[in-house]
């Protein structure tokens, strides 16, 4: 790309232009910040330079501190040049302020900082356990190794092991009986899940399942004594057995 790097002294004069010594320019290699918008104008850069406008409303900017028209075929000029014939008044002013020979070098192109990334939402793990009811919804618990069973959509057992999903194993004896039963009572499964899948309980759980009661033994038979018991005898009785 072939810059136009020379401005006739006239033309420099009549547009207000200011070029300035070798020295000088020498001394102005150093960066400067620049407002994003001023006075109601928003810069334009070109190759890291602010770009200015003369009388004709014509782009420049000061590569080593000479003024120097920005080409044609740079992807804003059209742009560019549009918002000066409509915003003028505006380019006026913040002229006031950046047209002083310091913003003539590179200047710091504001950028907006990037998005702040997602909060990261830990699940707290709960180490004490804890009590949960024996049923709900229809629905009574699974356990595995003290910890909630709960089913992904295609019907899969998981459960939570330090706060992390982790599916149990199909070398689990009551592996076949948990699918089968989710398969036949999915609905009452959902309903519960939608009260029991809290961080809180992705920890080890307290069983609340009544411990089975034991069979009492049976009666022991009723001794039949071979003396006849005389306390259910009437007492008429007994005296006809004394005469």
């Amino acid at each position: 790309m072939k810059h136009v790097t020379t401005i006739f002294l006239s033309a420099a004069l009549l547009t207000g232009l200011t070029l300035v010594t070798a020295n000088e320019a020498q001394a102005q290699r150093y960066v400067v910040p620049v407002e994003t918008t001023y006075a109601g104008w928003t810069p334009f850069y070109y190759d890291g330079y602010l770009v200015y406008f003369d009388a004709g409303g014509r782009p420049f900017y000061y590569p080593g501190g000479r003024a120097t028209y920005v080409p044609r075929h740079w992807n804003q000029y059209v742009t560019a040049t549009s918002r000066y014939r409509t915003h003028g008044r505006h380019y006026s002013r913040w002229y006031q302020r950046y047209g002083h020979q310091q913003y003539r070098v590179r200047v710091v192109v504001p950028t907006p900082p990037p998005p702040p990334p997602p909060p990261v939402v830990v699940q707290p793990v709960i180490e004490e356990p804890i009590s949960i009811e024996d049923e709900y919804a229809g629905w009574t618990p699974e356990y595995y190794d003290g910890y909630l069973v709960y089913f992904d959509e295609n019907g899969t057992p998981y459960y939570y092991l330090n706060g992390q999903l982790v599916y149990v194993p199909r070398v689990w004896d009551g592996y076949t009986r948990v699918v089968t039963r989710y398969k036949s009572h999915g609905t009452h499964y959902r309903n519960w899940h939608k009260r029991y899948h809290e961080p809180r309980y992705r920890a080890r759980v307290r069983h609340n399942r009544p411990a089975a009661r034991p069979t009492p033994p049976p009666p022991p038979p009723m001794r039949q004594d071979r003396h006849h018991d005389r306390r259910n005898d009437r007492r008429d009785d007994r005296r006809g057995r004394h005469r």
